[in-house]
C-alpha cells in the first residue's frame, strides 16, 4: 500500500531539507478500515526519509512497526503515549539545525505539541519550519 497522499507529500518535502530530519507522527483518523496498512506504509516511507521518528499514540504504533520493518534502526524510533510525553522528552534531544515534521489528524491534538515545542525552544514559527 502507498502512504496516504498528504503523508507522501509531507515526507517528500522533508526529504529535500538540509540538516537532521525528524518526524513526529500520530494517528491518521481518516484511514478507516485501511488504518493499519496505511499507518505501516507511512512508517515505511519515514524510514527512507527521517533520521529519527517519534510516533504518538497507541493507534499509530503501526507507523513505528513499518519503519523498523523497513530497516530503520529501532533506537531511532520512539513511541510516546501522548503529546505531553513527547514534549517532556524530545526538546533536550533536538539539536541546532534539526528539521521536524509534525503530522497527524487534527483530532489527535498535535497542534498543542507544536505550540509547546515552540514555547520550549524559544523561537521559530510552526508554519515556516521552526528550527532550534
Amino acid at each position: 500500500m502507498r502512504p496516504p497522499t498528504k503523508a507522501r507529500v509531507a515526507s517528500s518535502a522533508l526529504a529535500g531539507l538540509p540538516g537532521r530530519r525528524g518526524a513526529i507522527l500520530g494517528e491518521m483518523l481518516e484511514l478507516g478500515e485501511a488504518s493499519e496498512d496505511g499507518h505501516r506504509a507511512v512508517g515505511e516511507a519515514a524510514a527512507r526519509t527521517v533520521d529519527f521518528l517519534v510516533v504518538v499514540g497507541r493507534a499509530a504504533v503501526p507507523i513505528a512497526e513499518g519503519a523498523v520493518d523497513s530497516g530503520m534502526d529501532p533506537t531511532r524510533v520512539t513511541v510516546a503515549p501522548d503529546p505531553d510525553a513527547v514534549l517532556a522528552t524530545l526538546p533536550p534531544r533536538l539539536r541546532a539545525g534539526d528539521v521536524v515534521l509534525v503530522k497527524a489528524s487534527r483530532g489527535i491534538g498535535l497542534d498543542r505539541l507544536v505550540d509547546g515545542l515552540r514555547d520550549e525552544l524559544g523561537k521559530g514559527s510552526a508554519g515556516r519550519g521552526a528550527r532550534r
